[in-house]
Parts: C-alpha cells; structure tokens; sequence
C-alpha cells in the first residue's frame, strides 16, 4: 500500500470513529457525566499518546491552546450531545467550525476572506438556523455543540498564530493533560458515574479509540495527504453520524434536520476554500 492510499484509508477510519462519537457519547452519558466523559477522555487520551510518542511540548502558550482545543471544546461538546436529542445534530454543529475560523482569522490573523467565502458563512449561518428551527426552538443540546465549535475554532487559529512550527502529536498530549485539572473545576455541575461492564467498554472506547488512536490516524494522514484534502474528507463526519445515530440509538432525523444540517456543511466546506492573505 502507498503512501496516499495510506494516508487516505486513515482519514476514512477517523471520520467513520468521530461520526460514531457521537451516538456512543450518548449512550455513555447515560451512565457517565459529560464532565466526567471530557475528564477521562483528555486523561486517558493523553497518557495514551504521550506513551506512544515519549515527547510533550508545554508552555503558558500550550496552555492556553490546550483549554480552547480540547477542555472547553469537550466540556462544551459533551453538554451539547446531553442535551442534544439527535447527536448527530451536534455533530453538524461542531463541524461548522471552519466558519468561525474565517471570521477568526479576518480579525485576527489579518486574512481577507473571499467573495466565495462570504457566501459560505451566510449559507453556513441559514443552515445552523435551519438545523436550530428543527428542533422547536433554540435547544440548549445544540447551542451548546457550536460552542464547541467556536472553541474549537479560537483554538485552531491561536495555534496558527502562536504554534504553527510544533510537535503537533506532542502538544496534543500536553492539551488534553493540562485540560484535566481545569474539566474537573466543573464536575459539581453534572456529577455521576455508574460502572458496570457496559460503561466499561464505552469508556474504553472513547478514551482509547476516539481520543487517542483517532487523533493519532489523524496527525500521520495530515502529514502524507497534506491538511486542506484531509479537513475536506473529514467533514463527511456529520453524515457518518446521523447512520451511526439511526443505528444505535434508532434516532431518525426529519426533513428539515437534514436540509439544515446539508445547508450548514456546504457553508462550511465553502468557507475553508480560497484563503487569501493581505
């Protein structure tokens, strides 16, 4: 096997691990916190990689990335798949992320974005209303998912800014273990945990699968197919998620949560094209 088919055999594993994330965070919030959920994925997560790749890359600046990307980003995530009655909704709504990135890096990055990339954020913006409308009102689940997607979007263009030449593996070991202390502020808000054979697996599988060994298939695609084809192949993330909701947890989403949710992922994949710099 080469190394292109390689590298994209890798981004189909990721999308098809993040679109099942969803459902199974569900699940398991049945017996465990989403604060709980974040503590123990950053955790576990980041113990696993950093004892895969023996290197770790801290600072005040790594700190602050690692509260953006990943505690704040999981709190946010985990509260919005609770509160969430379809997952995968917080799934399209976490992905439309690299809208807020173009708006991000207009103001601070001092990018210029394209006439393309406009229509994008407005096309983006009419889809998350749409998927908002879908659910009778602006549901908490799914204000709380694209605050996870605004973190996610302020941590990625921080680290553009600040820490574009580092150890992208070594610092994501560093984000998620930093975030431990800070999540674990917040278990008083949402504090149970039930453990049974069930939880168990669940826990396994979102701390070593989806925290750990998906980054990790992540990082080494992004280095051989390059990140503009990769963030392009992993937005089918949100598609993968309604199957695997269907699937699981037998949620089957309505007309217009699928034409709001299609909506809100064009204008996404149409703001991440044609970045123009001053």
């Amino acid at each position: 096997m080469n190394n292109d088919v390689k590298g994209y055999v890798y981004l189909v594993l990721v999308s098809l691990i993040w679109g099942s994330a969803y459902p199974i965070i569900k699940i398991l919030e049945n017996y465990v916190s989403p604060i709980y959920v974040a503590l123990l994925r950053s955790l576990i997560g980041g113990l696993i990689i950093f004892f895969i790749w023996r290197k770790i890359v801290y600072g005040f600046k790594e700190t602050i990335a690692g509260l953006l990307n990943n505690a704040l980003f999981l709190i946010f995530l985990n509260l919005g798949i609770m509160y969430s009655k379809n997952p995968s909704l917080a799934a399209v709504l976490v992905y439309t992320q690299p809208i807020f990135v173009v708006i991000l890096s207009k103001l601070y990055l001092k990018i210029n974005i394209t006439l393309f990339q406009y229509i994008g954020i407005i096309i983006g913006f009419i889809g998350i209303l749409l998927t908002n409308a879908s659910s009778i009102g602006f549901s908490l689940g799914l204000i709380f998912s694209l605050l996870s997607g605004i973190s996610w979007a302020m941590g990625t263009v921080y680290f553009v800014k600040n820490m574009h030449d580092s150890d992208i593996i070594a610092l994501n070991s560093y984000m998620s273990l930093i975030s431990v202390p800070f999540i674990a502020f917040f278990i008083p808000l949402s504090n149970y945990f039930i453990i049974n054979i069930k939880s168990l697996i669940l826990i396994l599988y979102a701390t070593a699968i989806i925290q750990a060994a998906a980054w990790l298939l992540w990082f080494y695609a992004v280095r051989i197919v390059g990140p503009i084809k990769s963030s392009a192949i992993v937005m089918l993330t949100p598609a993968v998620s309604f199957i695997f909701t269907i699937y699981l947890i037998k949620v089957i989403p309505s007309l217009l949560q699928i034409i709001g949710s299609s909506i809100a992922l064009i204008g996404s994949i149409m703001s991440q094209l044609g970045y123009r710099k001053k």
